[in-house]
């Protein structure tokens, strides 16, 4: 599976593997839009080869383009979810409805035509807080949780109680309900955060015992679709509202030492508390073990909102990405936060005072770093004017490097990132309204991205395995490499690896994309892709350097 199509429901981490290679048996412990104004990396990791030079990400600013296809979403769906739910390569997407028992999704045929389809659940509203091979049989089920925290209307029904459940999948995309488990979950993570490659579930919601809190509580998987009762990692405050419909949750490895942690922002305060807005940004740094330290990494006076994890910088440690608004004032733009080993961050500001939700961070442009896009509105109430931005990442970090797509004048309510069209190329599928859609409706487009990649394209496989497509057989000594893995889970980490030594690694994309110098003569270039419970899939090639 793609990881970029699924940031917003696995989150995005890494950190460094322990030993072992293509053949080895080392083990890899692994484990969204605020309110308008005025109303989803793991490690890069850096090594020494025997014959092998440090490697660069390809580098260079370029025009980020786009073919739009459009499409009306009957539905008026309010969350967006990306999955490979029929195992053809393509991600499907998942649309929550605020008024349906059913999860109304777009389904790929496997020729890039997306088709409708519907997966019935048992709650109204319901919407997916997790997507995983929770049965460890190959085929991605699903969590689906009540929002009741929406507060929308479902024609009287009632709920079947403070509960979430897990929708199994015969691997065709046709799902039944495998299991309940208590508490009423509204978003999440999934990852392997005690370390015995089962994947397991963190939530953001209440208990049966307290179903007047909030509570991050971690469920344990037991790798046949079912879960633990829920352990507490913190609560909330009494006045802290989650907040955006991703409730701005995410994991990452934040501290670079292997093991998955959990970051969310709580808010509080703003007009009707008569109080100046509060965000604060708050992570849970995990042990594998399953025991969390729990810190406040931020606290400030602005609305801070879709939260993301990349490693925008390649240092081999998870970073935050954010939009941000002004408290009252007409300013805004993004806030990133770069981990550091220490527990730390290190945080820059960019701004941009007509920026505004929903956010991807995604590698558009083929140049091996993530970019930053996000949706730019004259007027962000009634837009006269909007404007996708992107802000295009290399080695300098400094973001100023911008393309632009204009988007009518249309209000956007989510963005998602995936190659939909299977062509190695990361395109975006993006949900709104506007002048020209009907009010009881949302519009739909696929942005398929027709960008000039620098090294090429590389799609991922429709199944497990790793896609190597470059180097091929000879090389001169500037190898350019260019891998794409799929995974049965998020591709936490995807590694290089030259004569047995490991040279480069990537993290939470399912792309490998660099350039190395290699000596004269015969090289074994091995590639692992491991997914968020520890599992592996590898190919090794020989490239002959002339």
């Amino acid at each position: 599976m793609n990881s970029e199509e699924k940031a917003n429901i696995y989150g995005q981490w890494g950190g460094a593997p322990r030993a072992g290679g293509p053949r080895g048996n080392g083990e890899r412990l692994y484990c969204s839009p605020r309110t308008r104004r005025g109303a989803v990396y793991r490690k890069l990791i850096l090594a020494a080869a025997a014959g092998a030079g440090l490697f660069v990400p390809i580098a260079s600013a370029q025009n980020i383009t786009f073919n739009q296809a459009d499409r009306l979403n009957q539905y008026y769906p309010y969350d967006m979810t990306v999955a490979d739910l029929n195992h053809d390569g393509y991600p499907d997407l998942m649309f929550s409805l605020p008024s349906s028992f059913d999860l109304y999704t777009l389904m790929s045929n496997g020729t890039g035509q997306y088709v409708d389809w519907t997966i019935p659940t048992v709650y109204c509203p319901s919407a997916p807080i997790g997507v995983g091979d929770f049965q460890r049989n190959g085929n991605q089920s699903i969590l689906v949780g009540f929002p009741s925290i929406y507060g929308f209307v479902c024609g009287g029904t009632t709920s079947p109680g403070v509960t979430f459940s897990e929708y199994s999948n015969n691997g065709s995309g046709i799902f039944s309900e495998h299991g309940r488990y208590p508490g009423m979950a509204v978003a999440g993570v999934v990852a392997d955060f005690n370390g015995d490659h089962k994947l397991d579930y963190v939530g953001l919601g209440n208990d049966n015992w307290s179903p007047s809190g909030i509570f991050v509580q971690l469920y344990y998987g037991d790798g046949y679709g079912g879960f633990s009762n829920p352990y507490r990692i913190e609560a909330l405050t009494p006045e802290t509202t989650p907040t955006g419909y991703g409730f701005n949750i995410t994991a990452g490895d934040f501290d670079g030492n292997g093991c998955p942690d959990v970051a969310w922002v709580e808010q509080s305060g703003g007009p009707a508390a008569q109080k100046p807005i509060l965000s604060v940004l708050r992570v849970a740094y995990g042990d594998c073990k399953g025991d969390f330290n729990v810190t406040t990494a931020y606290s400030g006076n602005i609305y801070l909102n879709t939260l993301h994890t990349t490693d925008l910088n390649r240092d081999g440690v998870s970073d935050l990405v954010a939009t941000w608004a002004g408290n009252g004032t007409p300013t805004g733009g993004v806030q990133i936060f770069y981990g550091q080993k220490g527990r730390t961050f290190a945080q820059k500001t960019i701004t941009d005072n007509e920026a505004s939700d929903p956010l991807v961070v995604a590698d558009l442009n083929g140049n091996g770093y993530p970019d930053i896009a996000y949706v730019d509105y004259v007027n962000p109430l009634n837009p006269t004017s909007t404007t996708l931005v992107i802000r295009q990442g290399d080695a300098s970090q400094a973001f100023t490097a911008e393309s632009t797509y204009p988007f009518s004048t249309n209000q956007v309510d989510q963005m998602r990132a995936g190659d939909f069209n299977h062509d190695g190329k990361t395109d975006l599928a993006v949900l709104y309204s506007g002048p020209s859609v009907p009010s009881n409706e949302k519009g739909f487009s696929f942005l398929y991205n027709t960008s000039s990649y620098p090294g090429g394209a590389c799609p991922v496989p429709a199944g497990p395995g790793i896609n190597v497509c470059s180097p091929g057989a000879t090389s001169g000594t500037a190898v350019n490499v260019l891998a794409a893995g799929n995974v049965d889970n998020p591709a936490v980490y995807l590694e290089l690896w030259v004569d047995g030594a490991r040279v480069a690694g990537y993290g939470s994309t399912n792309e490998l994309r660099t350039t190395i110098t290699l000596t004269p003569g015969r090289h074994a270039l091995g590639f692992v892709a491991i997914d968020a419970a520890g599992n592996k899939v590898s190919k090794t090639n020989v490239v002959t350097v002339q």
